[in-house]
């Protein structure tokens, strides 16, 4: 196969192939790293209803973001032909597993944590699988499992229906009864089809065997559910019950989750230590793979803008504008054969059959593949393919689409004296004979007609079922078998499959010295004393020389000849025996054109039409990532605690939770519902708090993986000490049951009254612990690993006033490229160059890591990367290497190590350096450097020990993209405890410094007049100097008592124009506190200010009446002011609205506006703190919004109001924030 581009995708080999769509294997030089692109073929594009699946499969498949679920990384639903583009794992399936030997309970416990944990998150998101099945299980070599195959996922939001409705599609060895009858399902059909796949692990078969898929599709709906016992009586009882209510007919009966399902099978294992014997198995199947790509050849072509692809016989050219353009080779139509039942209330339906690009066949080796395998001519000129017309059974575990009875789609059957056999030729493995009825109402509208018309005498009422043929396999005899490029022991040697190797057979030579074959998604030829054939021989195509007229649609028959016509598109008719008819009437025959028969192109049933995306699904309560900023007044509605112990309050304008608790009250975060931390899913963590112990006598102790049947972690915190523990089982943690794993050595950075920010990552037995960005703790657990569990919060006392305060609590899933390179194997998570220059490297002490030496590149994989944090120990052993984050076709942003500096570049999308700043002595060589970076929106920040030493906005820098490190020739890196996640700022990340602030200024002494100012608005001679002008009335209320708060205040009147009155800088005898604002480097002199004012808008005020505060403000030409101002607005029906917005030359436009909650007496308590570029606003003591950047870091202070508005102020504060700088 010549190489070319799809794309911006290099073209590097087949992988897979179906009915559907082709599965290469390709290369983005962009991102350095290897993809699985899907192509559609050809003859889907024109039907829509089968491209619309394939479109919609990209578009599932891209919302489900989950570590057990094979990502989606790109997609071109108008390139020609369309594509989607995949993670390229070189593993195997579970069915490959299979093929092996049978697994144990533990590692099938293991195996159905992950799958229902995925097939769960994909159900909260409304998509329905549809075909759960080994082969669309992926195991990397680690024992972990990867969903793929959505292509006939089913949306369950209004709208968003891939089939017709009454429609069923599936794989009937594993189909709900509900799904097989084209019932509306729901996500308990694939947790039926987790129970038919249990069994079949559990005793190497399915639980229901038929001759043909409506016999299986039968015995589903009625027949008893099989015991166990039967097949596997050597296996626990219990098992019995779990299989029975897996299987149940009654979807209410089953277990309505994955998780439920894989939590019975727990039950019975108990903790689930490593899956050796699946991970043992998955590494044998990699190193298949392996084998096949180091032996593997790709022609390369002179001319790269060809593609010939053997699967589809076309040859495409890519044109300049990324279009290709195609010359059709002929091909066969899809198989499709029509069939009745009689189901409980005689359903009258019809089976049709088309390869959706899932099944039973084969290895996999791709995120997406195809388990039909296509019959693929020889690249070169003089091979075509003769199928065979015997009437054979189809295996019951290829997908289908099962119709419901709709009326007009029913063949009326015809009374005859002989029904015809008529085969359809497929491009698949498998010829597809149908044994049709002869109706005469039926219309089969098609460009081309058939010339074979059938003998219509002996009557028969019922249409006769078709009997599928099933495949023909063959089994590797000798030691190394070689899979030749041709039927030629000359020609190029293309792989090699090892003795017992399981392999697909295609085709024959016509003298049966030579079998095509399939193995590891790649088709050759085998000689034929290297292999045992067996199973059904009657599939095998014999393929020999064609005649010398090729068209573009052929009729087949009995006698191989070819018979041109002018018409399009294709319809293969191969009939046993030529006959004639006393009437002659148009056949059933399946086409590849629109027909009204039953096929799965457009009917009346189904009319695709453009429909709006459904609105988003709600969030479940707990679903990662969750952020608890307790900013929100019902922040804790659903947490188990004691009010009388833990309480909800703002101080210092931040608002937190305190307990001041004993062991025996904890804080169970979410504790009202089943949060996604405790599903199976969750077993490796990021968890990361803020805690503030406030009293001498404070302790606080942070709960994880909590279960009372396995135990806990514990991480405990006091002044001076940081200590992790792991607790025994019990229903409440206990530090009389308790172990301790590590603690910090010397006396910890902690100290009472401050807050710090602690981070944990889980993964397995390792726990690492992060303060302030600084990892302090690293420990692995040798003990059996705990599963996923609960989280709490406790406080440790010595007395009743030792309190604790909790703040920003956020747990997220690490991306599953996280490592700490423990494994045997290199991580299939992570993609490198090459294999000699990339590898695992044991360090003394027995530390294995990642090392880099010479010219190489190495990218852990994820999907694109858009807020992220990212931990990594980084040791630079020789000359330099080079990072890049938010890599894309936008650009990226690159870190070069160089002799201890790092140089930190900002790339457009031409590659041109547009940014640049370098961190001098930042690292030593051959030493490990605890790296830190968030990437938030536009904003990169990299910590050192702990400490921000560059935060920065660049606009312009990718939303998202990759990670890839490189090194040249002469360079050396090794990468440890590689941490990335995404992440996402909590709603008081921004505000963070503001509270800093406050800190600051409570323990600061006041300077009044120097740095510190205040007006009560009481004397209107002590403060006149301060003010530019006095457009208001200081008044007195004397109907309030003497000592009320708000007895006087100010009042201002607006009109015509807005009135506004402003503080003079002059009264700024340092010159320090209100600054010039130019230098936007180091900002040292902008007017960094703490301004708080209390506000109110008299009842009596009409609609619309507005009153601000203003900061930085700075007069303009119009006799205005450029500043930031925040407003209390009333509107229409009496409501208090605040609002913020710049106020400057180039923006005017809001960017928070909220209804506040005022209390009866009205006034609202405005604080503004601006310090640099950044500036966080509050109200009544709550944080309303914070944000960076600002464009004006100049000016002074403002009060006003605009046109028709009366409004009051009291008790101005202003103070300087810089004054310890």
């Amino acid at each position: 196969m010549a190489l070319t581009k799809i794309g911006p995708y290099e073209i590097l080999e087949e992988i897979g192939a179906g009915g559907m769509a082709t599965v290469y294997l390709a290369r983005q030089e962009s991102m350095g790293r290897f993809v699985a692109v899907k192509v559609i073929h050809r003859a889907i594009t024109s039907d829509s209803t089968t491209l619309e699946r394939f479109q919609r499969e990209a578009q599932i498949i891209a919302r489900l973001e989950h570590p057990h679920i094979l990502p989606v990384y790109d997609y071109d639903g108008k390139h020609i032909p369309p594509y989607i583009v995949m993670r390229y794992l070189a593993t195997g399936t579970l069915k490959d597993i299979l093929a092996r030997t049978q697994l144990p309970l533990e590692d099938i416990s293991h195996i159905y944590r992950q799958l229902g944990s995925a097939l769960d998150y994909a159900h909260r998101q409304g998509v329905i699988h549809r075909d759960v099945k080994p082969s669309n299980i992926m195991i990397d070599g680690d024992g972990n499992i990867f969903v793929t195959d959505f292509g006939i996922a089913r949306m369950t939001e209004a709208g968003e229906h891939l089939t017709a409705t009454g429609m069923a599609v599936g794989t009937p060895g594993y189909m709900a009864p509900e799904q097989s009858m084209g019932a509306e399902i729901d996500g308990r059909a694939d947790v039926y089809a987790m129970g038919a796949m249990l069994f079949e692990l559990l005793t190497g078969r399915l639980p229901y065997i038929g001759d043909t898929p409506m016999a299986v599709i039968l015995k589903h709906i009625n027949d008893p559910i099989p015991s166990l016992h039967n097949f596997a009586p050597d296996l626990p009882e219990a098992l019995d019950a779990v299989i029975k209510k897996s299987l149940a007919k009654n979807p209410d009966e089953r277990y309505q989750t994955g998780t439920e399902l894989a939590n019975a099978l727990l039950e019975m294992v108990g903790a689930s230590a490593q899956p050796l014997k699946l991970k043992m198995l998955a590494q044998e199947t990699i190193a298949d793979i392996a084998v096949v790509h180091k032996t593997s050849v790709t022609n390369v072509s002179d001319d790269p803008t060809k593609i010939e692809r053997a699967s589809t016989g076309e040859t495409a050219t890519v044109l300049d504008s990324g279009e290709i353009k195609k010359t059709p080779f002929h091909r066969g139509s899809p198989w499709l054969a029509g069939v009745g039942i009689l189901a409980v209330l005689v359903i009258i339906a019809v089976i049709a059959f088309l390869a959706l690009g899932g099944g039973e066949d084969g290895s996999k080796e791709a995120a997406a593949k195809t388990d039909i395998p296509t019959i693929t001519p020889s690249e070169q000129a003089g091979i075509a393919v003769v199928p065979s017309v015997t009437r054979r059974a189809l295996p019951t575990d290829i997908p289908i689409t099962v119709p419901s009875d709709t009326p007009t789609r029913t063949p009326t059957p015809t009374r005859t004296d002989t029904p015809t056999d008529t085969a359809t030729a497929t491009s698949t493995s498998t010829d597809t004979p149908t044994a049709t009825s002869t109706p005469t109402s039926t219309n089969t509208p098609s460009n081309t007609p058939t010339d074979t018309p059938t003998r219509t005498d002996t009557p028969t009422d019922t249409p006769t079922a078709t009997h599928t043929p099933t495949e023909a396999r063959a089994r590797v005899l000798v030691s190394r078998g070689t899979i030749f490029a041709e039927p030629n022991s000359l020609s190029q040697e293309i792989m090699v499959a090892v003795e017992g190797a399981d392999l697909l057979v295609i085709g024959e030579t016509p003298d049966g010295l030579w079998y095509q074959v399939e193995f590891l998604g790649v088709t050759g030829w085998m000689f034929a004393q290297q292999i045992e054939v067996y199973g059904n021989l009657d599939t095998i195509a014999v393929i020999i020389s064609p005649t010398p007229t090729v068209t573009d649609t052929p009729t087949i028959t009995p006698s191989p000849t070819v018979t041109p016509s002018d018409t399009p598109t294709p319809t293969d008719t191969a009939t046993d025996t030529p006959t004639a008819t006393n009437t002659p009437t148009p056949t059933n025959t399946a086409t590849d054109t629109p027909t009204s028969t039953l096929t799965l192109t457009p009917t009346e049933a189904f009319t695709p039409t453009d429909t709006p995306i459904p609105t988003a699904t709600p969030i479940p309560p707990g679903t990662l990532p969750f952020i608890a900023d307790f900013e929100a007044e019902d922040s804790l509605a659903l947490w188990e605690f004691d009010p009388n112990q833990w309480q909800q309050r703002t101080d210092g304008g931040e608002t937190a939770i305190y307990g001041r608790t004993g062991l025996d009250s904890a804080m169970t975060v979410m504790g009202q519902v089943v949060p996604q931390w405790i599903q199976p899913e969750s077993e490796d963590l990021l968890m990361s708090f803020r805690v503030n112990l406030i009293q001498s006598s404070s302790g606080a102790r942070f709960i994880f993986k909590f279960d009372p049947n396995y135990g806990y972690y514990a991480l405990e915190i006091f002044a001076g000490s940081l200590v992790l523990k792991r607790g025994q089982p019990g229903a409440i943690p206990s530090r009389n049951n308790e172990r301790e794993i590590g603690r910090v050595r010397g006396t910890a950075q902690i100290l009472n009254g401050r807050w710090y920010e602690f981070t944990v990552w889980v993964e397995g037995p390792r726990v690492y612990v992060y303060q302030e960005k600084k990892l302090v703790i690293g420990e692995d657990d040798r003990n059996i690993p705990l599963p996923p569990g609960g989280i709490l919060l406790q406080t440790v006392s010595s007395q009743a006033a030792g309190e604790v305060g909790w703040d920003d609590l956020i747990v997220q899933l690490p991306e599953i490229a996280s490592d700490h390179f423990e494994s045997s194997t290199f991580p299939t998570t992570w993609e490198r160059s090459s294999q000699q220059a990339v590898t695992l490297f044991v360090e003394s002490g027995e530390s294995q890591v990642l090392q880099m030496d010479g010219a190489a590149e190495v990218s852990p994989i994820t999907p694109p990367m858009q807020n992220f944090v990212l931990y990594a120990r980084l040791n630079n052993t020789a000359v330099s290497f080079a990072m890049f984050v938010r890599e894309s076709s936008q650009g990226s942003l690159g870190l070069d190590w160089d002799a201890g500096n790092v140089t930190l570049t900002q790339y457009n999308a031409a590659n041109e350096a547009v940014w640049t700043e370098t961190l001098r002595n930042y690292y030593g060589r051959a030493r490990y450097k605890e790296f830190v970076m968030t990437a938030i929106g536009e904003r990169v920040t990299i910590y050192d020990e702990g400490d921000i030493i560059l935060e920065v906005d660049l606009p312009g820098l990718p939303p998202s993209g990759m990670i890839r490190f490189k090194t040249e020739a002469g360079d050396g890196l090794r990468i440890d405890d590689f941490l990335i996640a995404e992440t996402e700022l909590s709603s008081t990340a921004d505000a963070r410094f503001a509270f800093e602030v406050f800190e600051q200024l409570r323990t600061r002494p006041e300077r009044d007049l120097r740095w510190d100012w205040s007006e009560d608005f009481t004397d209107r001679f002590r403060t006149r100097g301060w003010w530019e002008n006095d457009p208001g009335e200081y008044f007195l209320d004397e109907t309030v008592d003497f000592n009320a708060d708000h007895r006087r205040y100010y009042i201002m009147t607006a009109e015509d124009l807005t009135v506004f009155r402003r503080i003079r800088p002059e009264i700024d005898s340092t010159r320090n506190v209100f600054g010039d604002g130019l230098d936007r480097a180091n900002f040292r002199d902008s007017s960094d200010l703490y301004v708080k004012v209390d506000v109110r808008i008299p009842d009596d005020a009409p609609s619309g009446s507005e009153a601000w505060v203003g900061i930085r403000s700075v007069p303009n030409a119009s006799g205005g002011l450029f500043q930031y101002k925040v407003s209390l607005v009333k509107d229409d029906i009496g409501n208090i609205v605040v609002r913020i917005a710049p106020q400057t030359q180039s923006n005017r436009t809001p960017f928070y506006e909220e209804v506040l909650d005022v209390d009866e007496t009205g006034w609202v308590e405005i604080l503004i703190v601006a310090l640099d570029d950044r500036m966080a606003f509050f109200a009544d003591g709550r944080l309303l919004t914070a944000i960076r950047g600002v464009e004006l870091l100049s000016g002074t202070l403002a009060i006003g109001v605009e046109p028709n508005t009366v409004a009051h102020f009291d008790d101005l504060i202003f103070r300087d924030t810089s004054v310890n700088e």
